[in-house]
């Protein structure tokens, strides 16, 4: 069953969804679990299968009747599935509201090497003293290259 009719099925069987909060509910219960990483799972019986429906990407069409790309949930909280924030991006968008560090320490010249990733390649932004300072290249960096 392709993800549209998932989402169809939810709707029918009466599965609301509140901005507020974020949560996904059915007959007035708070639905769905958290799984392994750390995003609530919707499950639903379909005959004799169970199919499982991301809530966060059943939300975004619960919402604005569109299928996202790709759910980027903005404060990194994959639970937290407020609509305020969630956005619809692409892979590349959604990597540059990642969380790494972006940089990494060189032990074989003990110094900090600051890089950002541009279209799956590395873009080298030197070698630093501190941890501080490299971490500011990758921020300015960011500025720059990780618009959304």
């Amino acid at each position: 069953m392709e993800e549209l009719q998932r989402f169809k099925k939810l709707k029918e069987l009466g599965y609301v969804y509140e901005p507020e909060t974020g949560l996904v509910k059915r007959n007035g219960k708070v639905r769905g679990y958290k799984n392994k990483k750390g995003y609530i799972e919707l499950g639903i019986r379909i005959g004799k299968k169970t199919t499982i429906v991301l809530a966060h990407r059943y939300v975004y069409w619960f919402m604005y009747n569109v299928i996202p790309d790709v759910i980027d949930h903005i404060n990194h909280i994959t639970n937290d599935n407020r609509l305020i924030n969630l956005r619809n991006v692409n892979p590349q968008k959604n990597q540059f509201n990642s969380t790494g560090k972006g940089f990494c320490f060189r032990k074989h010249n003990e110094k900090y090497q600051s890089y950002i990733t541009i279209n799956k390649t590395f873009k080298h932004l030197g070698y630093f003293n501190t941890e501080q300072e490299a971490r500011q290249a990758y921020l300015d960096a960011k500025a720059i290259y990780h618009k959304i």
